[in-house]
């Protein structure tokens, strides 16, 4: 190869280089409205965007124009000196836009505002108890990260994982979708015990086998005596059943931030014998724990839950205005303020209706947990069942 043919080789690549369209942060408005953020390239038809959630391919004619990237900070300066500071709603409006983009203080502080400005506005109060609990969250993490590791809290004070899969497994709903693990070869001995019994044919157990893990265990909870713990103990319900989703993600942050507190019943030092660990609950034993402890607290024969009559649960009726309370199952001291101002907050109706998705009847013997606390109820000895039709 000569020196020249070289040089041009060389001139090529430089050109080739220099003219590709280096990727780099940026924003494409769409025609539709619909904005995009991410790494964008220019391709011959269009763009692609590289964003967190993957690589979406756009042709070039549903494209109105690309911007430089705003940062959330710089956005946020741009949304808030366009909003009316005495708008309570617009307020609202922007303080759960920066909550979903990260910026809890800045969410936090337009809140408190929002609160000034309309202190019942039921919305922005649930909003800022979810706020202020990711805030102390990241706090913790943060002090925890920064300190030696130490456990939070003594692992013998919590429910096993046993207990986790009894409880899991009870409230198991047919329109669950999750995982479960059948141990023990406890498949091959349910239906073992059904052929016994004279339960399943042959058909219906080439039937049973063919349905999915939910179903399976849900025929044969129906199929096995409450207290039967060679078959429930050997199906393992691997993740939260919907009532439990809604607990971890809705009903707890609500209590967690007024009966939780250190300053009401939460830890050792709060308040009373009812006792709630006011700790992070993305650890299972923590969650179930403190459900199984609302579950199973009352005093003479007032529930914390009462699943035959949800509005006259405790857990309701002591958040309200005493003057508002029914009488007996009002909180022995005033709650200022009170957690719901009214039976129609929408925290109050929220949690009620969970109440309402929790297992009922629930006979003896409940969860199998052994798990004591000062005043709670001893579960009655177990009780049969008769199987129930394949359906």
């Amino acid at each position: 190869m000569t020196r020249k043919q070289l040089l041009a080789i060389v001139v090529v690549a430089a050109v080739t280089i220099s003219t590709a369209v280096v990727a780099k942060q940026q924003t494409v408005l769409l025609k539709d409205g619909r904005r995009l953020s991410g790494e964008v390239t220019k391709t011959k038809d269009g763009y692609e965007i590289k964003t967190p959630a993957g690589t979406v391919v756009l042709a070039a004619q549903d494209v109105l124009r690309v911007e430089e990237a705003v940062t959330p900070g710089e956005e946020f300066k741009k949304r808030l000196a366009a909003t009316d500071p005495q708008d309570p709603e617009a307020l609202y409006r922007l303080a759960s836009w920066a909550r979903d983009n990260d910026m809890l203080t800045e969410a936090r502080d337009l809140l408190k505002k929002v609160m000034a400005l309309s202190p019942n506005h039921e919305g922005a109060r649930l909003l800022l108890r979810l706020v202020e609990i990711s805030l102390a969250s990241k706090l913790a993490t943060a002090t925890a990260q920064s300190q030696p590791e130490a456990p939070l809290v003594d692992a013998s004070k919590l429910l096993t994982m046993e207990d986790v899969y009894r409880i899991r497994l009870l409230e198991l709903s047919s329109r669950d979708r999750l995982s479960i693990e059948f141990r023990d070869k406890v498949l091959e001995q349910f239906i073992e015990a059904m052929r016994g019994r004279d339960v399943l044919s042959r058909a219906e157990e080439r039937r049973f086998r063919g349905w999915d893990r939910v179903r399976q265990a849900m025929y044969m909870l129906d199929n096995t005596d409450r207290a039967d713990t060679a078959i429930r103990d050997n199906i393992l319900v691997k993740g939260d059943p919907e009532v439990f989703r809604t607990f971890r993600g809705r009903i707890w942050p609500v209590i967690n931030e007024s009966c939780a507190r250190p300053s009401c019943h939460g830890g050792v030092k709060g308040a009373g014998q009812l006792k709630l660990f006011d700790m992070p609950v993305t650890d299972d034993r923590v969650l179930y724990t403190n459900f199984y402890i609302l579950h199973a607290w009352q005093r003479d024969g007032r529930k914390l839950i009462n699943r035959d009559q949800p509005g006259n649960s405790m857990l309701l009726q002591a958040g309200l205005p005493t003057h508002i309370a029914k009488q007996g199952l009002a909180h022995p001291k005033e709650v200022v303020p009170p957690v719901f101002p009214s039976e129609r907050d929408r925290n109050f109706r929220v949690i009620e209706e969970w109440i309402l998705t929790l297992r009922r009847p629930f006979l003896p013997p409940g969860y199998r947990v052994s798990y004591k606390l000062p005043g709670l109820q001893q579960e009655e000895p177990p009780a049969t069942t008769a199987p129930a039709p394949l359906e």
